[in-house]
């Protein structure tokens, strides 16, 4: 039947006999045939915890995966460019608030804001101006 496994994320083993040194086993699976796994791209299939048994129940989540709210990258290049100490300054002075823990919170949510919105004006999309000079790079290659 050509049935295939399900690779589960976040963990190697399902079983185990929980003693000092365990012996850690992969004996629950979930199988699907090929059909089945190209028309559900976007499922995850993950290993719940439990008190109550030495077996982790397995989760087939099969809801769309919702995009999240894009993650900042700091870019190593950017503390050479002019305006970045300024931009940096600016964000971090922006935020007052009597809880010191989130005053500090705050100043780097806001400083990784402006530094995304700041590295955006500056340099433009460096992920896609990578790709174009590779492109350009290996098309001009002999």
């Amino acid at each position: 039947m050509e049935l295939r496994d399900v690779y589960m994320h976040g963990r190697r083993y399902t079983w185990s006999n929980e003693r000092d040194s365990p012996t850690l086993v992969r004996n629950d699976r979930f199988l699907c045939i090929s059909d089945w796994d190209t028309s559900q791209p976007h499922c995850l299939l993950r290993c719940l915890a439990t008190t109550v048994s030495d077996h982790c129940p397995l989760f087939l989540d099969c809801s769309p995966q919702h995009a999240g709210p894009k993650r900042f990258h700091f870019e190593r290049f950017w503390i050479k460019l002019d305006g970045f100490y300024a931009a940096e300054a600016d964000a971090w002075a922006g935020v007052d608030d009597p809880d010191p823990f989130r005053r500090v919170y705050l100043r780097l949510k806001l400083t990784a804001r402006r530094l995304q919105s700041w590295g955006a004006r500056t340099t433009g999309h460096v992920t896609l101006q990578l790709m174009i000079a590779r492109e350009l790079t290996v098309g001009n290659m002999p």
